[in-house]
């Protein structure tokens, strides 16, 4: 069975619906690398892996106008302790409308219109992140966070609760990126589906069971 649940999100939140088309494809995700910082709770400084570059205030990944970008900020303590937190996500010079303390998997995902991020995973606690990352075709940078789908899916968000769906891998077939999750107190398995749709330049989202 699958449910229809969200149709397209644009850059201040808004949704409409339209036109499903199979022009586009994408390649299979690629894990790249992740990133982290621990906000206020400390104490560590902000860290990465699998980047392209690097400053002392931000973690690029990719290059160009594609590229994916983390600025952050590391507080030092009076004695000594550091706690960091998230300034800025950037997909090349555009600020991008989401808040994150991370990604503990980065995937790259290839496409005629361009490249595509998704960030996911488990961060330490009971918090499980997620972000997809591109342009509204040409257009300006946007992104479908976790905020988006947990008023969408319950028990999507925290790892502590009875019905928790876990994330699982994610991947593509021709126009859809899916992302299988399961959910923890039973053998309940479903797929997050993410259908491009032509029209709008950005993406549909359903619910598979």
């Amino acid at each position: 069975m699958k449910k229809r649940i969200l149709a397209s999100m644009l850059l201040l939140g808004s949704l409409f619906v339209s036109s499903i088309s199979y022009a586009m494809s994408f390649e299979q995700p690629v894990e790249i690398g992740m990133y982290t910082n621990t906000r206020a709770g400390g104490p560590s400084k902000a860290i990465a892996s699998g980047y392209s570059s690097y400053s002392k205030d931000s973690f690029t990944f990719g290059f160009g106008s594609d590229s994916l970008t983390f600025k952050y900020k590391n507080n030092y303590g009076r004695y000594g302790g550091v706690a960091s937190q998230t300034k800025g996500v950037f997909l090349g010079s555009e600020l991008l409308p989401m808040r994150t303390i991370g990604f503990p998997h980065i995937y790259r995902i290839q496409s005629e219109d361009g490249v595509f991020y998704l960030g996911m995973g488990v961060q330490a606690g009971p918090q499980q992140v997620f972000a997809l990352i591109g342009r509204c075709g040409t257009g300006y940078a946007n992104a479908i966070t976790m905020e988006h789908l947990a008023k969408l899916i319950p028990n999507l968000q925290y790892m502590d609760t009875p019905n928790a769906k876990v994330m699982g891998e994610p991947y593509s077939v021709e126009d859809k990126i899916i992302i299988p999750y399961t959910v923890r107190s039973s053998s309940e398995q479903g797929k997050l589906i993410f259908t491009w749709d032509s029209n709008a330049k950005w993406f549909g989202v359903d619910i598979a069971s």
